[in-house]
């Protein structure tokens, strides 16, 4: 089980009733290498942290100390979510919001229903994250709040190229990413350079090291389309990245091929500096809106594909694994 907050494990999306829609499951490395693009500062900084020791625990990450105004026990990791909307379907319900993270919930510790059908050979190396997703409930001010914020705000259709994080921040008033983990909640994701090819982007975040503490970016931008039933394991597929983990197939949006040069791994082997983490996640050249059987892969004959991590792009996610 992962054992230090910033980083973790694996599993993936359920997108399989849009496909006609051309879902892209996650737009997180491409985001990643669009910044590292045009600021290679970020790039220096994400791979100076990235295998840097991880902080003594959660709280410390996010300010839990006796001099914070607002307490968090530890293991909790507190949740708002920016409803940006102009008054169409988008603007979903508290309700909605309140069930997606249940099910995050639910998968990040190993409780919902379909762990039964985890394959065999993963079943001994599937883990139980020890945290939680809490919907906040005290605001930057102190005041009292469900941790749902409704913002009539056009940015609901998201451009990459020039993002609104107008809520997240540590000015006064904005949600400190050093204590929340803010997730904006859109109508659409534009890529930069614009969307031409029609795909639905689910979501995508920054991994940590990336920016500055506190920074208004570190955040999880996502569709609101994709945020009932067990779509919502998008959604904790995007809390993984959040944490630290990447896909399993590699720093690709292309899973199906065995590629060279050091992908088609999740980098996580055992004895990284500073993770403490175990290479339970073989070599794979990951899966699409399929999921076809745990056999010996080209990527790594004498280990079987974990197609069922929720950091794949498989269509039966379902587990995370032991290690980070």
């Amino acid at each position: 089980m992962k054992n230090k907050y910033k980083y973790l494990s694996v599993l993936v999306l359920g997108a399989g009733t849009m496909l006609a829609q051309q879902i892209i499951p996650c737009y997180t490395d491409e985001a990643m290498k669009d910044l590292f693009a045009k600021d290679p500062a970020a790039k220096a900084r994400y791979e100076q942290n990235y295998n840097a020791p991880a902080p003594a625990g959660f709280g410390q990450r996010y300010g839990n100390n006796a001099t914070n105004s607002v307490y968090y026990a530890p293991d909790t990791i507190p949740v708002v979510f920016h409803i940006l909307h102009l008054g169409g379907p988008e603007n979903i319900s508290d309700n909605i919001v309140a069930q997606c993270l249940t099910e995050v919930n639910l998968i990040h510790s190993k409780k919902n229903a379909d762990t039964t059908g985890i394959d065999a050979h993963f079943q001994p190396l599937t883990g139980r994250n020890n945290y939680f997703f809490m919907l906040a409930t005290k605001d930057p001010n102190g005041n009292c709040t469900n941790g749902i914020v409704h913002h009539y705000d056009a940015n609901t259709d998201w451009d990459q190229s020039n993002p609104g994080y107008s809520y997240s921040g540590t000015t006064a008033g904005k949600w400190n990413p050093t204590k929340y983990l803010n997730v904006y909640i859109v109508r659409q994701i534009i890529p930069p350079g614009g969307n031409s090819g029609g795909g639905i982007v689910v979501g995508y975040t920054y991994l940590p090291g990336t920016f500055s503490s506190g920074s208004a970016y570190d955040v999880v931008v996502y569709n609101y389309q994709f945020m009932t039933g067990t779509n919502a394991r998008s959604l904790a597929h995007e809390f993984g990245h959040w944490l630290g983990l990447p896909h399993t197939f590699g720093n690709t949006n292309t899973p199906g091929t065995c590629m060279s040069g050091g992908q088609s791994d999740d980098f996580l082997a055992s004895g990284t500096a500073g993770t403490g983490v175990t290479d339970d996640t073989p070599k794979t050249p990951g899966a699409f809106s399929t999921c076809p059987p745990s056999t010996p892969n080209s990527c790594d004959v004498s280990n079987y594909a974990n197609v069922q991590n929720i950091m794949d792009y498989s269509s039966c996610p379902k587990n995370f694994t032991k290690g980070r």
